[in-house]
């Protein structure tokens, strides 16, 4: 007995459904996932460590004391100088000696490539980073959010371990 057309009608209905819904939940569940980091991101960083790499493999540290925040709605600003700094200005006797970072901007996550794109809104002592993207690969660790630097050939040339201060909640 062969199934009647209405019969194949209802399992080919069924089964777009079922991967409607299946590629529904999908999308449910990355947009959770990005959810989820956001979320994580939330909060107010001192660092703990910054490293660089050189192209030979010595790892050099950097001796800074820093901050970076990000808030829920998708904002961010990092600011950090070399702890010698106010020795610097002592031992020259200029009060303009200048060092470390200043940014802020909005923050783009990619939890795909594990990216967090920092997109430069203002830079007071870099003016030249205004409009770009500053990618910085994420990994959380309880409340330790490491932020690696890649140059143009993917190597890894930098680190910064932040510690969560405050999460804004």
């Amino acid at each position: 007995m062969r199934p009647k057309r209405s019969t194949w009608l209802a399992i080919a209905m069924l089964f777009g459904l079922t991967m409607d819904l299946a590629g529904h939940r999908a999308s449910a569940q990355q947009t959770d996932s990005l959810e989820v980091v956001k979320a994580e991101f939330v909060g107010n960083y001192e660092l703990m460590q910054y490293v660089t790499f050189q192209p030979g493999g010595e790892v050099i540290p950097r001796d800074y004391v820093a901050r970076i925040m990000y808030d829920p709605l998708g904002n961010m600003s990092a600011i950090g100088m070399p702890s010698d700094l106010p020795h610097r200005v002592e031992a020259t006797g200029d009060e303009r000696t200048i060092g470390g970072f200043a940014y802020f901007g909005r923050a783009d996550i990619d939890v795909a490539a594990g990216t967090v794109t920092h997109h430069v809104i203002g830079a007071p002592m870099r003016p030249e980073l205004v409009g770009q993207g500053r990618v910085r690969y994420y990994a959380f660790d309880g409340d330790l959010l490491t932020l690696s630097i890649k140059d143009e050939s993917g190597r890894m040339s930098g680190q910064l371990t932040w510690r969560r201060m405050w999460a804004g909640k």
